[in-house]
């Protein structure tokens, strides 16, 4: 899963707007509220010099659809 500034063309991503921002040492936690109205995290390597979200930034959400694994309830 990868967040990407909103705003480019073109792209599939879902839209949404950080709700919350955690850091957690290498990873930094997302929580994501899509336009859909419906919520995700994203759990995200903490890198230097990559591109890091605050609360009530605009995202997309890109998912690769071959990373998916399904959970059963």
């Amino acid at each position: 899963m990868t967040l990407t500034a909103l705003g480019k063309k073109g792209s599939k991503a879902l839209d949404g707007v950080v709700s919350e921002m955690e850091f957690l040492g290498e990873t930094i936690r997302y929580e994501v509220a899509l336009n859909s109205g419906e919520s995700l995290l994203a759990d995200v390597s903490h890198r230097q010099n990559q591109k890091h979200f605050m609360a009530g930034d605009k995202v997309g959400v890109d998912i690769d659809t071959g990373r998916i694994i399904t959970l059963a309830m």
